[in-house]
């Protein structure tokens, strides 16, 4: 008991323990970006390509959006984890996030409100809803899923696991191929027999298997960590033991925990305040879903539209690709920041890490590997090619303003400040999508540069009111967090 009195015991951070726990948590988000090319490209070779590719991308949109709401359970799940109260009531909130986001994906899969938002609401042609709505339906599970297997990841980040939280992704991805190459091979090898499953029903099903086994790989580490958690400290977990990977090592056999647990408080430990501290950031999520098909309406409106809607989710997958590499900088500030020193070398680290990925996604912005890379691997048609070529050079910053983004939110997260987040979040996509529908009214720009360049100017607005508003007063030290909840 006189342990919990007194102050955290913390290892020293280096920026090599820094990496080594940053970069397997940066290539399981980079996972999640691939799932998508793979799908397309299966799908393309497949009985009519364009209804299903179309079919397949109408489901996963309504997955996507009907899931935003429990997508930051994570950064909750990470800030809770130092407190086991904390942790316990948010276990609690996400069951009852995930129960009513089930029902309203019910209501909406296997009831008639379907059509009336698909093709009377969204415009969507008869033919394409109709094939999407299965597809949509064996997703039933996509919500639930996703939201138990961020808050157990929560806290295997906040003790260091970030290469169980990789191989989680591995799973995640293994099961995909799996099940999406177990759906279409009747397609290919027996064509029009009877076992042939649609296209956007395969993608469905390899989605929502690919979730689930992430989920069950991930529940398995969780209680692996949480056994250990308890023998080291007595039978309460989670928020003690070794920071891993930054200094010293486990025992042989065991997985790393911290010592210590840092200060408690700044995540509500009762489920109504907890409630209204997580709104903000399940408002968040819903903000950056919605936003998406409003922009693709800008690059609609906009000059050299067909070639633009061609273009853009090709080389915006490969932008964002390298952006959600550095996405993960937010969980280690959540979880690491406790000092004056520890931001700092979190500052400089998110810095370090958003200019390397810029650098990538400049080497093809800026020199001829671009072309190749667009006419080969990309393989779009000349048109697209020249309308998407400004997108790299637009964008290459961008990876940079994620991960200070993600920075900063993680410490508005670590002090309770997600109404912060939120408004970050409000105006940056409001500034965005002014951009783009400005820029599609006002100029001859295509749509897809006019894209490319709006959220590169309209991130950085969307990151000055919360730092502005309430700037981190730079008081204490030692292993007291020395920025203040407001």
């Amino acid at each position: 008991m006189a342990q919990e009195k007194s102050q955290p015991i913390h290892p020293p951070l280096t920026y090599g323990g820094l990496l080594r726990l940053f970069l397997p948590l940066s290539l399981s988000d980079m996972i999640l970006v691939v799932s998508g090319p793979v799908i397309s490209a299966v799908l393309s070779r497949l009985p009519e390509a364009a209804v299903q590719i179309a079919a397949y991308g109408v489901a996963e949109t309504l997955a996507i959006l009907l899931e935003s709401p429990i997508i930051m359970i994570l950064q909750a799940a990470t800030a809770a984890a130092a407190d086991p109260p904390a942790y316990r009531a948010l276990g609690r909130l996400m069951w009852l996030w995930n129960g009513a986001l089930t029902l309203l994906y019910a209501l909406l899969a296997f009831t008639p409100a379907y059509f009336w938002i698909t093709e009377a609401a969204l415009g969507l042609p008869p033919e394409v809803a109709a094939a999407a709505r299965p597809a949509f339906g064996v997703m039933l599970l996509w919500p639930a899923a996703i939201g138990y297997r961020r808050y157990l990841q929560g806290m295997l980040i906040y003790h260091g696991q970030s290469r169980q939280v990789l191989q989680g992704g591995i799973v995640r991805l293994l099961s995909l191929l799996t099940v999406l190459g177990a759906a279409t091979a009747p397609a290919f090898l027996a064509p029009g027999s009877r076992l042939q499953v649609p296209g956007a029903v395969a993608a469905g099903l390899a989605l929502q298997a690919s979730v689930i086994g992430e989920a069950a790989a991930i529940a398995w580490f969780a209680r692996r960590l949480q056994r250990a958690l308890a023998a080291a400290s007595g039978g309460e977990a989670p928020g003690r033991g070794e920071s891993p990977g930054l200094a010293g090592s486990p025992g042989r056999g065991e997985p790393p925990v911290r010592t210590g647990v840092p200060p408690r408080g700044q995540v509500p430990d009762r489920l109504g305040p907890l409630f209204w501290w997580y709104l903000p950031l399940a408002g968040t999520q819903v903000l950056v879903w919605v936003s998406r098909p409003l922009l693709t309406g800008g690059i609609a409106r906009a000059d050299l539209a067909a070639a633009s809607l061609t273009a853009w989710p090709a080389v915006w997958t490969t932008v964002s690709l390298l952006a959600n590499g550095t996405r993960m900088v937010q969980q280690m500030t959540i979880s690491l920041v406790r000092d004056r020193e520890s931001d700092r070398m979190l500052r400089r680290f998110s810095v370090g890490v958003g200019l390397s990925f810029s650098l990538l996604l400049g080497l093809l912005g800026f020199t001829p590997l671009g072309d190749g890379y667009l006419a080969r691997v990309l393989a779009l048609p000349a048109e697209a090619a020249r309308v998407a070529r400004p997108v790299l050079n637009l964008a290459a910053l961008y990876p940079l303003e994620v991960a200070l983004q993600n920075w900063l939110q993680g410490l508005l997260v670590q002090t309770g400040r997600t109404g912060r987040v939120n408004l970050a979040a409000l105006v940056g996509g409001g500034a965005t999508l002014a951009l783009v529908y400005a820029g599609a009214w006002l100029t001859h720009i295509p749509g897809a540069p006019l894209a490319g360049a709006a959220p590169a100017l309209g991130m950085p607005l969307g990151l000055a009111p919360p730092w502005a508003l309430s700037p981190p007063p730079r008081a204490g030290s030692g292993g007291v967090p020395f920025y203040k909840s407001t």
